[in-house]
């Protein structure tokens, strides 16, 4: 195997519990290999600096003894590979975190949340985890999560409110909508009650002042969440007033001076 390509690699290993003699469930497969997906996507969009991953990934050799599986990072533009980077990171992010407790830079905490969920698939029916990579081999253990929670530590609260265009509404489990603020480039999941739906519904695809109590990590500037007590729907762009319709309408503004006057006395003001 050429070094090129194996620097193009990442192999993934669980073992299943005697019960199922060593075997895995197809089920923890599938999930721990979308949160490995998530992890490499959310690191790919930081490092390509891109609005979608510049990698996709497809299997190279997959063995069924302890549920090994190699994947193959393949860039859509070949002349922009970030292959090696963003499995270095993704390696190397899991042993920092995990065994030194150190944030690797430009992780946040939604990033740190999906590491965090690596550790989900070690239960009962998966015993154990390995990533590997070139020379490299992590286990995967509760650490990472203890590690995590630690880092993030307890929800910091407090009043206020913050700005964004809303979208993606969901009622299933939890009432919720995500607000897409211009000063993080974050999104922000803001819980409401059910009897503010209309309300939403009425907010859904419209730039909104969304009030409540924010919670923050300490890692982090802004709130990931806020529980949602109002809601200001801001007037669309055609809805708004043009400059001509406002003529005229403070007729009464400058007295019995005209506008000249008015003008030139309130420069005079100001300077002295």
């Amino acid at each position: 195997m050429s070094n090129e390509l194996s620097n193009k690699l990442i192999v993934l290993r669980l073992k299943g519990s005697p019960a199922d003699n060593d075997k895995v469930r197809l089920i923890e497969f599938r999930d721990f290999l979308a949160k490995v997906s998530d992890c490499l996507n959310k690191i790919d969009l930081k490092v390509s600096k891109r609005g979608k991953p510049s990698l996709y990934y497809r299997i190279t050799d997959l063995q069924a003894k302890s549920a090994s599986v190699t994947i193959e990072a393949v860039p859509y533009r070949p002349e922009l590979d970030n292959s090696a980077l963003i499995l270095d990171s993704f390696v190397e992010g899991s042993v920092l975190i995990q065994e030194k407790k150190q944030i690797p830079l430009e992780f946040d905490r939604e990033l740190l949340e999906a590491f965090r969920g690596l550790t989900a698939t070690l239960n009962k029916h998966v015993t154990s985890i390995q990533i590997m990579r070139q020379n490299k081999t992590i286990e995967i253990t509760k650490q990472l999560e203890s590690n995590i929670e630690s880092i993030l530590g307890e929800d910091i609260t407090s009043e206020g409110s913050m700005e964004g265009f809303l979208e993606a509404v969901n009622v299933h489990h939890q009432n919720n909508f995500y607000i897409y603020p211009t000063i993080t480039p974050t999104r922000i999941a803001c819980i409401f009650p059910i009897e503010m739906l209309p309300e939403v519904g009425q907010a859904l695809k419209r730039y909104v002042s969304v009030s409540g109590l924010m919670r923050y990590k300490k890692i982090e500037l802004y709130p990931h969440q806020i529980d949602v007590r109002e809601i200001e729907i801001y007037p669309k762009e055609n809805e708004l007033p043009s400059l001509a319709s406002l003529q005229g309408m403070a007729p009464k503004a400058t007295g019995n001076l005209d506008s000249v006057t008015f003008v030139r006395r309130l420069r005079d003001a100001e300077e002295t």
